[in-house]
């Protein structure tokens, strides 16, 4: 393996962001120096000290030799270039873009989309307990990132409603039926080699299953059969080994 720089690695093992950049590590067989957990649901990311890594307070950062990386997309294609070894983009100028073309779409679309179900289901439970809900938007108030402050604010309020997350589905399943396309004539998204592609879309197709509607799959064989590779993939059992790990 080629020599890497040093690297230090803020998380959050349940981001579909974080995700995509461990799916690309564990491939390049990478080990990161340092790794801390930044934990959202205890606002860790709002810290001073993350906020100067990462001024819109999201994960994942990766700090190169004190220069932090803030889009999990970018970090993916820094670690692709810094180890060749086990190339996850291909030589071809044209092919390279047209792969960017597709994580753009995959980060500006459904990353963004499937969160509203994420936080109905996940998040906003954890806080409906909360003793005072004003200092809590108070809290979440303090977001420096304007879709996802909102979207805190809403998940606080209780806002997020049944028209929010249909749409949300139905933008995920707008991706499946372009994944399908895809996949009817080729082994891995954009050809026959596992490409970062591959990698950026892994997350969102796991979370369809994590929030129990992975009968969304049934109408797209050749998603199913390019997710069962996935999974068989060495990358994946590490990336999604917390699944597995004991409650705390």
């Amino acid at each position: 393996m080629s020599r890497v720089t040093h690297l230090e690695f803020y998380s959050y093992p349940r981001s579909t962001a974080t995700q995509k950049v461990r799916l690309c590590q564990h491939h390049k067989e990478i080990t990161f120096a340092e790794e801390r957990w930044i934990d959202l649901t205890r606002f860790e990311q709002l810290d001073p000290a993350y906020l100067a890594l990462n001024p819109k307070g999201m994960v994942p950062t990766l700090v190169a030799d004190g220069r932090p990386l803030t889009e999990s997309s970018i970090i993916n294609e820094f670690l692709d270039e810094r180890v060749p070894e086990r190339p996850l983009m291909p030589r071809d100028p044209l092919a390279r873009a047209e792969i960017r073309v597709w994580t753009k779409y995959i980060d500006a679309g459904p990353t963004v989309t499937i969160a509203s179900p994420t936080y109905r289901a996940w998040v906003a439970p954890g806080l409906a307990g909360h003793p005072d809900r004003q200092a809590l938007l108070d809290l979440v108030g303090r977001a420096p990132d304007p879709v996802t402050r909102a979207r805190w604010e809403r998940t606080v309020r209780g806002e997020i409603t049944d028209a929010e997350v249909d749409a949300a589905w139905r933008s995920i399943a707008d991706m499946l039926a372009r994944m399908e396309s895809r996949l009817s004539s080729r082994t891995w998204l954009f050809g026959d080699a596992y490409t970062l592609a591959d990698v950026e879309t892994t997350p969102i197709v796991v979370r369809i299953g994590h929030l129990g509607r992975a009968e969304l799959l049934a109408d797209f064989p050749h998603v199913r059969r390019w997710f069962e590779r996935v999974q068989a993939l060495p990358n994946f059992a590490p990336t999604y080994a917390f699944l597995r790990a004991p409650a705390a």
